[in-house]
């Protein structure tokens, strides 16, 4: 009792003799006030503050402990401390989302283990293709310069358009045009 429990699965609530209880939206979090002989929760929404019973059966399947989430369940919430845990599959977006969610604090916690390249072979006897382990400054560094969200047409256009006229990479198409047409005229030329 006291617990914050989250509701998993959208759903409208029924006794066992078919009497309405009330209707739970995924995401939504409770206080837990009390635990009935059958198994039922009895919760209080955190927001609104309205009390209802979920039944067991429900409870069972759909209701975890409500203190963790993902930063994407975490979007537009608003809580006291916020703890993230990231590691380099976060983006600046994400990071952005974990660091302002707290009204008192925010902490980041990198995971500074280092990777497993699973691709090597014989990865778990040797280790061939493993990385020395990131620092926190390298996790944050790869994270901020991370960034996943979808360019606009705009954006596109005007990237390509500066890549036209950028000298490095007309230097290194003729290089390739000029080592295409070596190779063409060698193999039509040598036996």
């Amino acid at each position: 009792v006291g617990d914050t429990i989250i509701a998993r699965e959208n759903a409208k609530l029924y006794t066992s003799d078919s009497k309405y209880l009330g209707r739970v939206i995924n995401g939504q979090l409770f206080t837990l006030t009390g635990i009935a002989d059958d198994g039922s929760l009895s919760v209080r929404d955190i927001n609104t503050g309205n009390e209802m019973v979920v039944p067991a059966s429900y409870a069972s399947k759909s209701m975890h402990l409500g203190y963790a989430t993902t930063i994407h369940r975490a979007q537009g919430a608003t809580v006291d401390v916020t703890h993230a845990v990231v590691d380099t599959s976060v983006d600046r977006a994400g990071l952005y989302v974990a660091m302002t969610r707290g009204r008192r604090e925010n902490r980041a916690y990198a995971v500074c283990e280092p990777t497993v390249d699973l691709s090597a072979e014989d990865a778990h006897m040797h280790s061939a293709g493993d990385h020395d382990a990131p620092t926190a400054a390298e996790v944050l560094a790869a994270i901020l310069r991370r960034d996943t969200h979808q360019a606009s047409a705009t954006a596109t256009l005007r990237e390509e358009m500066t890549g036209a006229t950028d000298p490095a990479r007309i230097e290194a198409l003729y290089r390739h045009g000029v080592d295409l047409a070596a190779q063409a005229f060698t193999s039509s030329t040598l036996p």
